[in-house]
């Protein structure tokens, strides 16, 4: 179960599945605590991975994935910034290996720079009662 606790994994890659060149956001040995996950505006939903490279870990049947379904919609924003996209999550779904749990905060995603999403991982085993 997940205590809520913000943590800063160092053994974990992730990118984007099925993303245009194989793209990795973050690789294995970065530590961060937040990390920027990019939709894409030329599809109803983006999926990530998250694999674990820690030695204990580092297994294929252990990376985990999350799925975003959502709805682009095209914004101008001013003559100065253009256009962009906004984002509303209309549903989410992941694997549960070392994820413990997502939480969405806000189901709108713009290109202002607040927190929508948390995802808390397991770093330790259930004690068994």
């Amino acid at each position: 179960m997940s205590t809520k606790q913000q943590i800063t994994p160092d053994s974990v890659a992730v990118g984007g599945v099925d993303a245009p060149n194989d793209t990795l956001l973050l690789g294995p040995g970065s530590r961060v605590s937040q990390l920027y996950l990019p939709f894409r505006s030329t599809k109803p939903s983006t999926e990530f991975y998250f694999q674990y490279k820690q030695k204990a870990l580092d297994f294929p049947w252990l990376v985990d994935t999350l799925r975003f379904d959502y709805v682009a919609t095209p914004y101008f924003a001013s003559e100065d910034c253009g256009a962009m996209y906004h984002y509303r999550i209309t549903s989410y779904s992941y694997t549960t290996h070392l994820i413990d749990s997502v939480a969405v905060t806000d189901s709108l995603i713009t290109n202002i720079d607040h927190e929508t999403i948390q995802i808390y991982f397991r770093t330790a085993e259930e004690e068994e009662e």
